[in-house]
């Protein structure tokens, strides 16, 4: 149960990926490296450099590739177009600055609007951008839902990192299929890692945007002041609905979330499946990020694959592990998944906990096929349960800690088990080897009557000092 289908090829991929994209495409020959001011950017601050940045990336690409440099300085830009075997290279996030101050164009786009192909091999491909500072104008002109800083619709190999992503209107990073609804487009191996998004008065969109996405790793990235409270979080993987779009072998890893917003979640998952889509997602891996306690709106972690055909077929993420990320603020809510590992992480947090599987009627999300391990679960404010299972089939729920509350306030049970209209929502679930703290009256409490074909709960349960923990609802 524990055997990820597809697991190793995925990181075998990411790792050949990221290989790949720090050689700088070795493939790609770049005879020469260029400096913007070149062909006459100031970087002063004061003009508008967009033709000056513009020719010297034209020039590059005219070459069959090369190094585009841009010098300490503040560069006023605007609508910038990337092309092939480019890379934008800065003299760091301190001291590179491209700024969009007019609110009318994206500041750097591939591919915008329609353009592009619905062919990956036609894609755009071997880009690069380092080391510098992209600046929007949020904090003069406000919210704009599609007005996104960089802006990609049908890239492969594309690499941000090391970049400050500050200001943006709509998204910092727009991972598109176009800007035009029902476009076709794909982006394949895309890394953007070691960033800092500052959506600076937090009236944004999403710091990142996955629409289109395989082989994507968003790591090592710090968010703070990210996304207001009518919009998903800083990081959304969302697409539209279409058939054609793709999320698959999508890597989370090692970012931390202060001082966030949004209506969802800082990570969030949100996959409709279309009738008749052509690549199933899968492949998600989500691992050792940090939310801190100190956030504005939004939970920690979300992700839920849904049917959207209207015919009621089966629609769920296989492939999926969550481990090691510590949730100091928010729920985390997990249906629609399947062949899962939920393994070492932390939640804790006046709202924390963790909920698998649909629990609302009228929503038919599963989780199965998969395993709770070795988790740490504080107890949150008010009567919830730490941990909430709705509908779930063959589920093992072992090696976890449940602590009790830093509070005062009367606690609810450890582990609730869901019903709906006196029916439980879940079936062969196992428990073993679990801790439970002393403060639960009850540590395990079905909703409704529950027999051995629901779960199992083994004599290795216990409390902190060994004794035997207690449920409600379970049929002897």
């Amino acid at each position: 149960m524990l055997a990820m289908p597809g697991r190793r090829e995925f990181l075998i991929s990411l790792a050949a990926g990221a290989t790949a994209l720090a050689s700088g495409s070795a493939a790609a020959a770049r005879p020469r490296s260029m400096s913007v001011r070149q062909f006459g950017a100031s970087g002063k601050g004061d003009a508008d450099d967009s033709p000056a940045v513009q020719a010297a990336i034209d020039e590059a690409a005219a070459k069959g590739g090369a190094d585009v440099h841009v010098p300490a300085g503040v560069y006023l830009v605007r609508g910038l177009r990337l092309r092939s075997n480019v890379r934008l290279l800065g003299a760091g996030r301190g001291h590179s600055v491209l700024r969009e101050t007019t609110g009318a164009s994206y500041l750097l786009s591939v591919n915008p609007g329609k353009e592009g192909s619905a062919d990956p091999s036609q894609n755009q491909h071997d880009i690069e951008i380092a080391h510098i500072a992209f600046e929007g104008p949020v904090a003069a002109m406000g919210f704009a839902e599609h007005q996104h800083l960089l802006n990609f619709n049908g890239v492969t190999r594309l690499q941000v990192h090391d970049c400050a992503i500050r200001g943006f209107r709509g998204d910092g990073i727009f991972l598109g299929s176009g800007n035009v609804a029902e476009t076709e487009r794909h982006n394949v191996e895309i890394r953007i890692a070691r960033n800092e998004f500052d959506g600076v008065n937090a009236d944004n969109r999403n710091a990142i945007s996955v629409i289109d996405g395989e082989g994507v790793e968003i790591s090592d990235n710090r968010f703070v002041r990210c996304s207001r409270a009518t919009m998903p979080g800083p990081i959304d993987v969302e697409p539209d609905g279409y058939a054609f779009q793709r999320i698959r072998d999508i890597a989370i890893v090692d970012n931390r979330f202060d001082d966030c917003g949004g209506n969802i979640a800082k990570i969030s998952i949100h996959v409709p499946v279309p009738e008749g889509l052509i690549r199933p997602p899968g492949g998600l891996r989500i691992a050792r990020n940090i939310v801190g306690p100190s956030q504005r709106s939004g939970n920690a972690l979300y992700v839920r694959v849904l049917d959207a055909s209207g015919k009621s077929q089966r629609a769920t993420v296989s492939g999926i592990e969550v481990l090691d990320n510590v949730l100091s603020n928010g729920k985390a809510t997990l249906q629609g998944i399947e062949n899962f590992l939920i393994r070492g992480n932390e939640f804790k947090g006046r709202d924390c906990g963790l909920v698998v599987g649909a629990i609302h009627a009228g929503q038919t999300d599963v989780a199965e096929d998969g395993a709770i391990a070795a988790n740490a679960f504080h107890a949150p404010y008010g009567r919830e349960a730490a941990l909430v299972i709705g509908r779930a089939r063959r589920i093992a729920i072992s090696g976890n800690r449940f602590f009790g509350p830093g509070h005062a306030a009367a606690l609810g049970p450890a582990v609730a088990l869901e019903a709906e209209r006196g029916t439980p929502l879940f079936a062969a679930l196992t428990l073993e080897g679990n801790v439970f703290a002393d403060e639960y009256r009850v540590h395990l409490a079905s909703k409704a009557p529950a027999t051995a074909a629901h779960v199992s709960v083994a004599v290795t349960n216990k409390t902190l000092h060994g004794k035997a923990i207690t449920t409600a609802g379970l049929s002897r």
